[in-house]
Formats: C-alpha cells, structure tokens, sequence
C-alpha cells in the first residue's frame, strides 16, 4: 500500500497528486483534535482514518483519474461502482463484528446498547458526503448501510484486501468514559460535524493553499479584554443609571471567575446588558481557557447593530467580530459556490469563517444556531463541534420558540454537561426555565435538573430600581377593544414625541397612515420588516436626530423595535400582547431616566385584529396577568407566573422532535425543526438607494455587490412571493438565482414594499 500511488485528491491547476494515505491521516489527526475536545479524540482519529477507505476500490481509481485527465484511456464503470463513502462503514463492521455480520440486527442494534454506540462511526463515515440519514426498522437500521451489509458483501470486501495499515487496535475503543453521554443523536451530529471539517480543510489546504491560510486568525482573549476595559472605562460614571449600569458591569465581571455551567443574567432593558455579558464572556473565557465567544440574537434586523457594539467595544481588534445569519447562507447557494470570492477573484476571510465558526466572536441568530444544531446536512453540522468548549450567549431568552423548547432545552444541558459549553442566557423577563412543573395533563421539566447561577447579586433591587422609570398605565378591561384606530391615532397626535407597537404589519401600515393624514410628513415615520435593513438603519438615525434635539417625533412600529433598539420616548404606546413584549416597550421609554417624573407605558386593545398561533396565545396570557395584576404586572416575580400559564397552553414539542432523536431520525428532525421565517420564502432585493442600478448593470457573479445588497433584500413567504411574481413585479437575473424588484410603484419611502398581496395574512408580524 505504502508504494502504490492511491489517488485521493487531484489539484486542478498543475495536476498534482495527493495520495490517499496522506490524506486519511490528516484527517484522522484532524478529527482526533476536534473530537478530543469533548473526549473522544481517538474515536475521532477512527473515524478518519475510515472516512475515504473505499477510494481504494480500483473503480474509484478509474473515475478520478479520468475526470482528472490524468487517464482517459479507460472510462469508469457507472455511479453505483464508484461510491466511496459507504465502503470504510463497511469495512469497520466487517472489523468490528466479522463473524456476526449475519446477525446483525439481533446481535447489535437490539441486545446492547454499546454496540450501537460503537455502530454510529459506520453510519457518520456513510453520510459524509450526502449527509446523516433516517435510521429505519425496529431495531433501528440505516437503509443504505443495512442493504450494503447484506448485499454481495463478499465482493464488497473485495476492497480491502491488503489494506491492514489501521491496526487492530484501533477498533478496540471503548464508551467506558468519565462522563455519559445521554444524547447520542446530539453526539452523532458532533462526531459528524468534525470529521465534515477535518476532511474539508484538509482538502481546501492541498488544492487551494492561498484559501486556507486565511483560516489562519491570531487573536488573544487577554488583548481583547484589555481593549475592551480601556473602551467601558471611558463611560460617565455619574448619575444613578450610569451607576446602576457600572454595578451590572462589575457583577458580571466578578461572576466569570465561577465554574463553566449555565448562568442567567436578568437586567431591566437600559442596564446595559450587551457590553456587560461581553465583559462575562472575555473574562471567563480567560478564566477557563474556551475558544471562542458564540453569540445569539433573536432577530437578523439587529444582528448588525449589535456586532457594531462589540466592534466599538474591541477597538483595534474589532476583526474578531463575524457576523453570521442567513444572507450569509443565501449567498452560498448561488450556483452551489461556496467559495466567497470577491470581484478580484480573491477570498474573504469573514465568509470563509461562516463554514467552520473558526472565529473568536461569533454573532448570529437563533435560527442560523439552533437549525445548524438539528441539521442533517454538511454545510449546516460542519461548524457544530466549534461551539464544544466555548462561551453561548442568548440575548433575549424569552423568545425561544415555545413549539421546539424542549429539544432545545434537553441539548442546552447536554452541551453543558458533556461539551464543556458555558451558557448564559439573558433578559429583562427570565423565563421560569429552571422550574420542574408536573399537573395531571402537562409536564415540564426545563433546566430543572441543571445548577443555574444568576449573574446579579441582588436582581429584584436593580430591578426595582430601573422599572421606577415607567409607570404602567391599562384600560378598565383588556378584552373590550377600543372604538378604532383613529381614536388611538388621535390620543397618539396628542404628545410632541411618541412611539406605537403594534402586533402585525397590516396594523402597523393603516395606523400610519391616519397619523401621516394630521402631522406633517417629517415628523412621522413607520417602521416594520417592509423596509429593508438599510432603509430602516436610515429611519432609526432620523429619529434618533429628533428624539436629542427635542424635535417632533411620532413613531409607527411593530415589535422589531422591543429588542436592540436604543430609542428613548417619553411616552410609549403598546397593542395588548405578552408581558415580556410589554417590558420590551416600556424599555423604549424614559430609557435614560432623564424626565422629571416617569414615562408612560400605555397599553390598549387593538381593534379589528386576528391574531393566530402563537401570537394570540402570548396576549391571551399577557391579558390574563394584567387583568390580574393591573400597573403591579411588571413586577419581576410575575413573569415567572406569565410564563408558566403561557407554556401551559404550549405544546412544547409540537413536532416531536425528542423523540425523533431518540429514534434518530436525523433527516425527518432537520426538516421539521424551522424556526421562523427568517430561513423559509425568499429573498428579493428592492429598489432603495442606487441598489438596483448595481443590480442590473452586473454582467456575472460579483459578490461585492451582492454582499452590499444583502442591506436592501426583504424575505418574503412563498406565496406572497408568487403573488408579486404573477403581478409582473419582480425580475429576475442569472438564471433566476437574483429577485429584485425595479418598480418604485409598490416600493413606498415610509411604507416599503406597499402591495396589498402582504397583507392578506394578519399574523405577518415584524
């Protein structure tokens, strides 16, 4: 074997030859150091030593040799003769179990679980290229492995003959570890993810040097710290918010020297809780030695502001920062490129990093992180071993999405136990996540059975203390809706600067335009996901100017205005919803504390609306709390009374997706387990700016431009995206791979995109 000249890799700009020992222990050595860091570094290195066995297979040989043009004198036999994958399975079964391969269903899957474990390395190895397939049959058994045992195994074996360089011992692991690993659908994807990055860039380092020395990032959790403390020690130190905020800061801070574990950290919105669980995570990150810094955030609309924050805050280092959503993924898909290149054919280090989370501060979104770790695909599980030993930040953790909490919980205090994950998750509303609740009917089990450290010495006096910013003002009963839209209009015109959230983008454009018809036009902006993300960068900057110079200002929102978004009125307007939404708007007002009494937080009953799903179940427990509690409903400890009568009305795995693991269904959990609308519909580009000109002049493929457009795209359902496409509205280029639209007609400089065809459903929110 050591003298033959096996193929794995063919470099296409010289024609030079990798051999394929080379490459199978480089990745074994790959694997080994990313599965070590969760304790399986020699299952790891299996794993990849077997990962491309079957490019032995001489029919293999034949076919890359030919499409290489190195041999085209023989033409390889057809697709069925010439996989690979699925021959190192084989060929670690025949090893493990030789004479037991008749009886394989009985002998492994059902009689002892340690021989399933052991048979998840054949199944990973299997699905390296096409991904983790369903497990079917009782017992379980993948299809494609189970039929490749069965069928003409002998020829099958054919491969290995003379290919006894992986000694014996390498197949007598053992599962005994010091820690259990209770998910094994979890610890596939793991395994997985590894082996998926380990041959990928060692294969990105033979072909393609000039790429993967970009991977190469130098950074120091120590510098980073010092630059940021030198940014937050510049921050005014007087007046009692100011003070609040540097006490926040200092418990945070003092906290990171605890144990990796799952922490909370419950600040009233205005304390300043982003710079402050940054500070946590660079000095626990020092404490512990984690690798990188991973942190989520509900929406992609303030994924860029938030990333601004951090790059502010880390100076000179502010290249630390990846940002990572789902424009990122859309722009991968275009005629399956994967590489990023930049219109000089160059590529860009911050896209490259998008594959693996090979980063040290990692921004994203709840879809983008939870939809990668119930994935079955490549592209999606590669990056997944990168957050094993790493610091997870949830802003906004009472937006979990109750229909999926809790597989999402069960993998939460996995990853602690197992993964050496620290977790924080943050809020100004904490979710009742570490209460076990059992009745007759229902069960929640939660973090219950984890150890959770609150952040905050004393979270009921800062609380206390902030929220005497607002005073909460109700109508008589919340279940009387109001008279009509032009009456809130009214009582809105009223104030020289107010704001108004409302539940859906239908409700949000009529009341705009009853309050445009009474104040001039400068003074009254609308905001929803209408508009796109540059549009509305635009309008948050035009009403910041209004708001410090005390100009008039009136302000139309739906909810995307409740989370990252630093606007201060004196006065705030609420459609009846959840009690964390409520909170979220109250922090929108008095935000500075710097009215001489306390801000309004007024909430009324918004008429003619049908709101569905889980939107009607948030205010229907929202009201209930109110009704009960009245301008007492913002207490800290009520929440904890919302939440419960709001997850009793949840089925809090409504796709099953616990027990599909347990069932390892990994294709049919990848497919089920859709978040929002963030990764579903499509994309369009609108006409904003001079984007569309840059659009159309583009004769092929420029990324630079594509990446700026990603600021001026709306997503769009699919149907409402047909329905724009039957009307003539939307053009297309390259082959339909770019949407835009070019019409000025249903694109409106307050409204955004204006067609009526939006709002037909009355649950679009945002």
């Amino acid at each position: 074997m050591k003298n033959s000249k096996i193929i794995a890799h063919v470099r296409e700009s010289d024609k030079e030859i990798q051999l394929l020992e080379e490459h199978l222990f480089n990745v074994a050595k790959l694997t080994s150091n990313f599965a070590g860091k969760f304790g399986l570094a020699k299952i790891g290195e299996l794993i990849g030593l077997l990962h491309d066995f079957g490019k032995y297979n001489s029919n293999f040989q034949t076919k890359i040799t030919y499409e290489t043009g190195l041999n085209l004198s023989q033409k390889p036999p057809n697709k069925s003769e010439t996989q690979h994958a699925i021959t190192g399975a084989i060929y670690f079964c025949y090893k493990l179990l030789q004479d037991k391969l008749k009886n394989i269903n009985e002998e492994i899957y059902k009689e002892n679980i340690k021989h399933f474990k052991k048979l998840i390395i054949p199944f990973i190895i299997a699905g390296h290229h096409t991904g983790l397939a369903d497990w079917i049959g009782d017992p379980p058994v993948n299809s494609q492995l189970e039929a490749k045992l069965n069928e003409n195994f002998e020829l099958l074996l054919k491969t290995f003959e003379n290919k006894e360089f992986i000694n014996n011992e390498v197949f007598d692991f053992k599962f005994s570890l010091e820690k259990s690993f209770q998910d094994i659908s979890l610890l596939t994807r793991m395994l997985f993810s590894c082996l998926i990055d380990a041959d990928r860039l060692d294969t990105e380092e033979f072909s393609s040097i000039q790429k993967f020395q970009l991977r190469q990032n130098n950074y120091s959790f120590p510098l980073l710290l010092e630059e940021f403390n030198k940014y937050v020690n510049n921050f005014s130190k007087e007046g009692d918010l100011n003070k609040q905020r540097a006490e926040i800061l200092k418990n945070c801070k003092e906290k990171a020297k605890e144990k990796s574990g799952i922490f909370t950290l419950t600040v009233p919105t205005g304390g300043g809780k982003t710079l402050s669980s940054l500070a946590f995570a660079l000095e626990h990150a020092i404490q512990h030695k984690k690798n990188r810094i991973i942190y989520v955030i509900p929406y992609t609309s303030i994924i860029e502001q938030n990333a601004d924050v951090f790059k502010k805050a880390l100076g000179k280092y502010k290249n630390v920062v990846l940002e990572h959503h789902c424009n990122f993924d859309s722009l991968e898909k275009e005629e399956g490129n994967s590489n990023y290149e930049d219109e000089f054919g160059e590529y860009n280090e911050l896209s490259l990093a998008t594959e693996n989370w090979d980063y040290p501060l990692i921004v994203t979104t709840t879809v983008q992180f939870f939809e990668s770790l119930f994935a079955n695909k490549t592209n999606k599980c590669r990056k997944l071993h990168n957050i094993a030993n790493s610091i997870i930040i949830f802003d906004e953790v009472q937006l979990f999405p109750p229909d999926y909490l809790n597989p999402i919980l069960e993998y939460i205090e996995e990853l602690e136990k197992n993964y050496n994950i620290t977790f924080v998750l943050c809020t100004a509303t904490q979710p009742a996540f570490d209460k076990e609740v059992k009745t007759n009917s229902y069960y929640f089990k939660g973090l219950s059975q984890c150890n959770i450290t609150e952040i905050i010495d004393d979270k009921e006096k800062l609380y206390n203390k902030l929220k005497t910013r607002i005073e909460l003002l109700l109508p008589e009963e919340l279940q009387e809706e109001s008279e009509n839209w032009e009456k809130i209009a009214n009582e809105i015109l009223n104030n020289k600067q107010a704001l108004c959230i409302v539940n859906t983008k239908k409700s949000a454009r009529d009341l705009f335009r009853l309050t445009q018809e009474h104040k001039n036009k400068e003074e009254i902006f609308h905001l929803s996901t209408n508009l796109c993300a540059e549009h509305r960068t635009d309008k948050i900057l035009q009403i910041k100017n209004r708001l410090k110079n005390n100009l008039p200002c009136t302000v139309i929102s739906t909810q995307l205005i409740e989370a990252g978004v630093d606007l201060d009125f004196p006065i705030v307007y609420r459609a009846s919803t959840g009690l964390d939404s409520i909170a979220q708007a109250g922090g929108r007002c008095n935000r500075e504390n710097k009215l001489i009494n306390a801000g309004k937080l007024i909430v009324f009953k918004a008429p003619n609306e049908k709101l569905q799903g889980h939107l009607k179940q948030t205010q229907k427990a929202g009201e209930y709390i109110l009704n009960k509690y009245k301008e007492n409903a913002l207490e800290l400890k009520i929440f904890e009374e919302y939440f419960q009568e709001l997850f009793y009305t949840k089925d809090l795995d409504k796709h099953k997706i616990c027990e599909l693991n347990k069932d390892f269904k990994f294709k049919e959990v990848a497919k089920k387990f859709k978040l929002i609308e963030e990764n579903s519909g499509q994309s369009i580009i609108v006409p904003y700016k001079n984007i569309i000109e840059l659009i159309e002049e583009m004769q092929e493929f420029n990324y630079k431009i594509l990446r700026k457009a990603q600021r001026y795209t709306i997503n769009l359902r699919e149907n409402d995206f047909y329905k724009l496409r039957n009307e003539g509205v939307i053009s297309t280029k390259f082959h339909e791979s770019i949407f835009y639209i070019k019409s000025n007609l249903v694109y409106d400089e307050n409204l955004g995109l204006i067609t009526d065809a939006l709002y037909q459903n009355e649950s679009l929110i945002c």
